[in-house]
């Protein structure tokens, strides 16, 4: 019975080894008779229950699912849940998604998910139905539990399932995204979290997939209206200390940057639009980036409540600078996209160096552990940051776009080196860190020995080297400018 399930489960919990093992002998019993899932979930319903027992229950039932929901499974335990026990259980999950307890939700939305994995749509053509009238429910938690829910299931669904999902959730979901008024930024954000797992898994399936043509051509009707929104969210003003809009941001550009990378023909009607905004957004993001995450003054990731279930997600504005930098670097290189990147090749590098510079915190790091510094600097590590992908765009610049990426970058250099000194000469203390992010965009786009050889009429590494990188070597200059000279004359001495 559902009372001596409970009381086994509390036994479960219980500090003395000989209770604790009797009672994990006896569920292990209890758990190979038909009705044991539905007995787990009236455990999770009961407000009776104490919550860790509850919580307990959810987490169980997930595990129970997994060996027992069907024959056809991988691990599969005998006996199979009847499909009348099926029915209830698949009508508990949905109820408990509602429970006010962000925790339960969050339990009971992994078991959704792998129930929907087995059974979404054939047999559970109801669930996202009743998701959509969560969402429609006003209520906080219920919205968040739905929310929650759908990230969780588009995590688990096969290629196979793709194109219902666009079907049937997508204009759902677009209508959520779109109701600002109703939802929060954190739920819309979600929505678009639901988005890009769909197509992420179409990216990585590919050919693969027998599903892939079909899924394209759904989402060639579907996707526009999302692009004309993302456009017009992220080219506008950003409000920093904004956890929501950030999750909304980062999200919208990790869908773009699957798109350009994989599908750009999704983007054809919009293309020059895209971009257009991605520059914006380059922009408004790196004043706050600088301002915040290189000279410090203010909080590099934000508190966020609990109750907005952001999955654990690190929300700043140095993720959203980041995301920046995968998608502008897949627009560099895409041929689709070629001639709206060429028009703004100097403007782009210009920003990417001001991504370069090192940050406060980068500093503090380095200064306590010299070797934190040459890990993050040793170009044959596996360490990364906003400061390495900028140093990989601008290479990438070059790569693409030749002698018209050479010119654009070192323009950009050359605009830094000026804006440093007149910095300097201002008295500014930080005026070193555009000088220093100048000299590692040379030396990053000067790694391909054979290119050098060719661009004797536009780039001169002895000149460099000694109206630059030799005057910031010496004893009086801070260290990591140092470092920097010192790793810049290296570099060409190599050459």
């Amino acid at each position: 019975t559902t009372e001596e399930l409970l009381q086994c489960l509390a036994a479960t919990q219980s500090p003395d080894a000989s209770t604790r093992h009797q009672a994990e002998a006896q569920f292990n019993s209890f758990s190979l008779q038909h009705g044991f899932g539905v007995a787990l979930l009236e455990i999770l319903l009961s407000s009776a229950v104490d919550e860790q027992l509850r919580q307990l229950a959810a987490v169980l039932c997930r595990q129970f699912i997994h060996v027992h929901w069907t024959r056809q499974k991988a691990g599969f335990i005998e006996p199979e849940v009847q499909e009348e026990h099926k029915q209830t259980m698949r009508s508990q999950l949905v109820a408990a998604l509602s429970l006010e307890q962000s925790k339960l939700r969050t339990a009971v939305s992994m078991a959704v998910a792998s129930v929907a994995k087995e059974d979404f749509p054939d047999r559970w053509q109801e669930l996202i139905p009743h998701l959509m009238g969560m969402l429609q429910a006003g209520q906080p938690h219920v919205v968040h539990g739905a929310m929650r829910c759908l990230v969780l299931v588009s995590e688990e669904i096969t290629d196979n399932q793709v194109p219902h999902v666009i079907t049937s959730l997508f204009p759902h979901l677009f209508t959520v995204f779109t109701a600002e008024g109703v939802h929060s930024k954190h739920v819309r954000a979600r929505a678009c979290t639901v988005m890009y797992k769909c197509i992420k898994l179409m990216s990585l399936l590919g050919d693969a997939s027998d599903s892939e043509a079909v899924s394209l051509r759904l989402l060639e009707t579907s996707v526009p209206p999302w692009l004309e929104c993302f456009a017009q969210t992220i080219s506008g003003p950003l409000p920093p200390d904004d956890a929501g809009e950030l999750c909304m941001r980062i999200e919208m550009v990790r869908i773009l940057t699957v798109l350009i990378e994989v599908y750009p023909r999704l983007l054809s009607s919009c293309m020059a639009e895209i971009i257009r905004a991605l520059w914006q957004a380059l922009a408004t993001t790196v004043e706050v980036y600088e301002h915040l995450v290189v000279h410090g003054a203010g909080p590099v990731e934000l508190d966020i409540d609990p109750a907005d279930d952001v999955d654990g997600d690190r929300i700043s504005v140095d993720a959203l600078a980041w995301e920046l930098m995968e998608c502008v670097r897949e627009a560099v290189s895409c041929q689709r996209a070629r001639k709206i990147v060429r028009a703004e090749l100097r403007p782009l590098a210009f920003a990417q160096i001001r991504f370069m510079q090192v940050t406060t915190e980068q500093l503090e790091a380095w200064a306590a552990d010299v070797n934190a510094y040459i890990a993050h600097e040793d170009e044959g590590s596996f360490e990364t940051s906003v400061r390495i992908l900028a140093a990989e765009v601008v290479s990438e610049m070059c790569e693409s776009f030749e002698e018209e990426g050479w010119n654009a970058v070192l323009a950009a250099v050359m605009c830094h080196l000026e804006g440093a000194e007149q910095e300097r000469l201002a008295g500014r203390e930080t005026w070193w860190l555009r000088r220093e992010a100048s000299m590692f965009a040379v030396t990053a786009i000067c790694a391909d020995v054979d290119a050098l050889d060719g661009l004797g009429h536009i780039f001169s590494p002895s000149r460099f080297i000694r109206e630059v990188v030799l005057p910031d070597a010496a004893a009086d200059k801070p260290p990591v400018l140092r470092g920097r000279a010192l790793h810049c004359i290296s570099a060409f001495a190599s050459q």
